[in-house]
């Protein structure tokens, strides 16, 4: 759901009819199933970001046999009225009656791509952020749309998709659109899977999904380890022969390989490629991003160094930001 989320205002003290509670269960004959586990939640809302994140989540949830969830929210744009006031009908009526067009829409775009996915609706008078996070609970994966790129995107300034990957306990996927950048073209068939690592119980919890997704995709995992070198370089001035950056190299790769071993021991079909890289850690994932064209790039949500504190930090603002591929932030369990 693209962010631009607004502030629920004020209502009044009187009307002509009360408020609807949660307008719930927009749903369609024949495609849902309460008793359904596996769910994957999309937030909509009519806008083209949003009719391209809900189409992601439509083949993931085809791809990982899941239920898709399609959540779409609003609020009543009521200011003050005074004592005695009557508000007309349509006030409450047409906000709601918009919503569920917007879902109509958005779900026969989607059954014409995936004539047997199980699908709900639902429509909530409620904030974007609150509804998708109480949709959320028990979902394999959360999708969000985004508008834009850069710092000045509706991913980092919009309230909706921040709020949902800084506190949701599921993961939550990042769709970003932008009809002027190449990077919005679909990645091949064959794209890999991108993840970030860094040894942290936040980047163990992304490679857990990071693997099962290349697993369902059958196509590699690209496993990066970044190393910031840059605070080296006026150190070296001083004391030219005391670091090599060579042995650095070996010693991450070292790290990493034992990261990943548990995994290959699990699985070892899966291919995964161990890369070490310099610099930054959001310059490096970026290029690297850039350089393979993945289907999607993971990051876990707690971590030391360049991954710590994710979207509080600049590693997630500006990945979150400028990557070309749809991102996915995934929580530790919570203890």
């Amino acid at each position: 759901m693209p962010s631009g989320e607004e502030s629920p205002t004020a209502l009044p003290r009187r009307t002509g009819r009360p408020l609807p509670a949660v307008q719930k269960e927009s749903r369609e004959r024949g495609i849902v199933s309460e008793s359904s586990k596996k769910r994957v939640v999309v937030g909509v809302d009519g806008s083209a970001a949003a009719t391209a994140a809900a189409r992601w989540a439509a083949d993931e949830a085809q791809r990982r046999g899941c239920s898709l969830d399609l959540i779409e929210s609003y609020l009543i744009p009521v200011g003050y009225a005074g004592p005695g006031a009557v508000l007309p009908p349509e006030l409450f009526d047409a906000p709601r009656l918009s919503a569920e067009e917007d879902l109509k829409r958005t779900m026969a775009e989607i059954r014409a791509q995936h004539p047997d996915l199980e699908m709900t609706s639902t429509v909530s008078m409620d904030t974007p952020s609150a509804s998708l996070r109480k949709a959320s609970a028990g979902a394999e994966l959360v999708v969000v749309g985004s508008h834009g790129q850069g710092l000045a995107s509706e991913t980092l300034l919009g309230s909706v998709a921040q709020k949902i990957v800084s506190h949701n306990p599921a993961p939550v996927a990042v769709i970003r659109t932008d009809p002027h950048d190449h990077g919005s073209t679909p990645p091949a068939p064959d794209a890999p899977v991108l993840v970030g690592l860094d040894g942290s119980s936040g980047s163990e919890s992304a490679l857990a999904f990071a693997f099962e997704e290349a697993g369902l995709r059958g196509v590699e995992l690209l496993a990066v380890r970044c190393w910031d070198d840059e605070p080296l370089d006026g150190f070296l001035q001083a004391y030219p022969l005391e670091i090599d950056r060579a042995q650095l190299d070996l010693k991450e790769r070292a790290e990493l390989d034992a990261q990943l071993a548990p995994w290959l021991e699990k699985d070892p079909s899966i291919k995964v490629r161990p890369i070490v890289r310099r610099g930054r850690s959001t310059q490096a994932l970026l290029k690297e991003a850039a350089a393979v064209k993945p289907a999607l790039l993971v990051l876990g949500s707690r971590g030391r160094g360049g991954f710590a504190g994710l979207l509080l930090g600049s590693t997630s603002h500006e990945t979150v930001a400028y990557a070309v591929c749809p991102v996915v932030i995934v929580h530790p369990p919570r203890a």
